[in-house]
C-alpha cells in the first residue's frame, strides 16, 4: 500500500484538495445557519422616526 501511493503522489494532491473543499463547505454551511439578526439602519437625516 505505501509503494502504491509512493508511485503516485497525485493521489495527496487530491485528497488534499478534497478536504480542503469539505472545510469550506462546513465553514459556510455553520456560518449561512448562524447568522446575526438584521437591524434596521436609520439614516441621520430620516425625520420618520421620532426619537
Amino acid at each position: 500500500m505505501k509503494a502504491y501511493l509512493r508511485e503516485r503522489p497525485w493521489i495527496w494532491v487530491v485528497v488534499a484538495f478534497v478536504l480542503l473543499f469539505s472545510a469550506w463547505t462546513t465553514l459556510f454551511t455553520i456560518a449561512l445557519k448562524n447568522q446575526p439578526e438584521k437591524v434596521p439602519l436609520v439614516e441621520m437625516g430620516d425625520r420618520s422616526v421620532k426619537s
